[in-house]
């Protein structure tokens, strides 16, 4: 049956995890219930309301069935019957009746917008920061090919401090945000505050290291990396035309189709705990070889005005499933519990990029 919870919170307590030698099943009944459902042995244990305007919360569980109660008779019922881990870790719109879009939230590609190829002629030249403005207004208005839309699917596990099992399920696009087309478009690179600002409208987020790492192990399509000759250049429209040609014959050549989860092609912008100390940098980091190994570690050299050819943005989007439930990335990238599964540098507390 479905679970139906209202809003609730993932925020780490002040103290996270305190070592108990008692198991949970020994846990005191006030803070336990024996009936919880394996399936939701993790998520309802750790389920909390932080809001006293709600309402009219019921729970249905194979095991648990409340009829639906006001917010002042569903505290104590909470209080009494809901376990909780050590951990103590709380979970954000859990029960949410809305799943993850299939395809980026963008409006129709217009039959008359431009090509990859014109948007190329149109930005020759330019200053970066009116190319950007461009770019942006280019993906937000919709002028991006159905391949580079469409959200694909990887399954990723870890374990918290319990020896529990957890498994999440993100949502990624399988290719680098692009500009135009089906059959003529753009890889476009662009700066970490565009990238933000196209997330921000979009309902998604740029990955973390760790995740640039699991998309390549999950990607069906494993491109070589082809760098370009240093220079001036590097950050001009005909150099990220040039590229985007060169990455074209190489899939073509070896018979792949667009739309699968393809790597090995570009760097990644992501977000990372550097640019705390680092905020008006742009985080690159990727551009995976044939051997597993990545050419770029994680960089912050440059300023958050940067892109060249190389770069590639990524998009995630912002929900996720965990062990069956959908959950914010956001919320699980600032739990110490459960980090591990997306970043391996632990929390990430701020997973927006700073837009000037």
């Amino acid at each position: 049956m479905n679970t139906k919870i209202a809003d609730f919170s993932l925020i780490p307590p002040d103290e996270l995890f305190k070592p108990k030698k008692k198991s949970i099943s020994e846990i005191k009944p006030e803070k336990t219930i024996s009936n919880i459902s394996k399936n939701d042995n993790f998520i309802q244990k750790n389920l909390s309301v932080s809001k006293n305007s709600i309402s009219n919360i019921s729970i249905i569980d194979s095991q648990i069935n409340l009829k639906p109660l006001s917010l002042k008779g569903l505290g104590d019922t909470l209080k009494n019957q809901i376990p909780s881990i050590a951990s103590n870790i709380k979970i954000a719109n859990v029960f949410s009746n809305k799943t993850n879009s299939t395809f980026l939230n963008l409006p129709p590609r217009n039959a008359n917008a431009l090509t990859g190829s014109q948007f190329i002629e149109n930005t020759k030249g330019l200053p970066r920061d009116q190319r950007e403005k461009m770019i942006l207004n280019e993906v937000l208005t919709g002028n991006v090919p159905d391949f580079a839309r469409n959200f694909k699917e990887i399954t990723l596990s870890s374990t918290d401090s319990l020896g529990q099992n957890h498994t999440g399920k993100i949502k990624i696009l399988p290719d680098y945000v692009s500009i135009g087309s089906n059959d003529n478009f753009i890889r476009i690179p662009m700066d970490p505050m565009t990238a933000q600002k196209i997330a921000n409208k979009t309902g998604t987020m740029l990955p973390t290291k760790k995740l640039v790492n699991d998309i390549y192990k999950n990607s069906t399509v494993k491109l070589t990396p082809q760098p370009l000759p240093a220079g001036s250049t590097m950050m001009s429209s005909e150099y990220y035309q040039k590229h985007n040609a060169m990455v074209e014959n190489q899939r073509i050549s070896k018979g792949y189709n667009l739309g699968e989860i393809t790597s090995g092609h570009q760097k990644d912008l992501v977000i990372t705990n550097l640019l705390d100390s680092n905020p008006k940098k742009v985080a690159i980091y990727g551009w995976h070889q044939q051997n597993g190994k990545a050419i770029q570690p994680l960089s912050t050299i440059h300023e958050d005005t940067y892109a060249d050819y190389s770069h590639g943005v990524r998009l995630i989007n912002q929900k996720m499933t965990l062990d069956g439930k959908e959950v914010n990335v956001a919320d699980v990238l600032n739990n110490p519990e459960l980090a591990k599964m997306l970043s391996d540098e632990g929390v990430i507390k701020n997973t927006k990029i700073r837009i000037r």
